[in-house]
């Protein structure tokens, strides 16, 4: 998951790697991708130890079927982030699109209004889990792999999300390698499994 920002549009990336891609009869029995926000720009551990707990007023996830790479095109689904009207009208200016290289990778593009993060980028913190939901048999949708940004992630505990960091315009963007995932990737290989481009 990568991510960028001008004066107007945050743009999330994230790429994926399915061998099949799954379109289901509901939401449960698809392969989907999901965005988490903590909009409070709050910390997660309040004064005295305590940790927040969120609300729906700053809690926004998207959930995103991202349909088979076909016919069956993404579907987007909202929750959270606060019932004002100005809310809801930034709201609906959420996009996504799919698009699919040579190589058979996937790249879910999500475009979403910077007003949504208040105070961005001078408030430059705000939480943030991204989750990718693989169900490749619809007949079985507990038999899920997740790949998550965050651990022991639960979308009503913002303590358990990670953090989204505004960058100054005129700092050098870079990328930051997921540490786990690299041990991760290790282990299989010292497992016997071929893992590679």
């Amino acid at each position: 998951v990568s991510a960028t920002y001008d004066t107007s549009v945050v743009t999330l990336r994230m790429r994926i790697r399915d061998d099949r891609l799954l379109s289901g009869p509901s939401p449960e029995e698809s392969d989907r991708a999901e965005f988490h926000f903590d909009l409070s720009g709050k910390p997660k551990v309040e004064p005295g130890g305590k940790l927040r707990v969120g609300n729906e007023e700053t809690l926004l996830g998207i959930s995103i079927l991202v349909g088979d790479g076909g016919k069956n095109v993404p579907v987007q689904f909202l929750s959270g982030g606060g019932g004002s009207p100005e809310s809801l009208h930034l709201l609906r200016q959420v996009r996504n699109h799919f698009e699919k290289n040579d190589a058979g990778e996937y790249t879910l593009v999500i475009s979403l209004p910077l007003k949504l993060f208040s105070g961005a980028p001078q408030k430059p913190f705000f939480g943030f889990t991204a989750r990718y939901l693989d169900i490749d048999q619809s007949e079985h949708p507990e038999w899920v792999t997740v790949a998550a940004t965050s651990d022991d992630f639960d979308s009503v505990r913002p303590s358990t999300y990670g953090r989204m960091e505004f960058q100054p315009f005129d700092r050098i963007l870079y990328e930051r390698e997921d540490l786990r995932a690299r041990e991760l990737v290790a282990r299989l290989v010292a497992a016997g499994f071929h893992v590679g481009n």
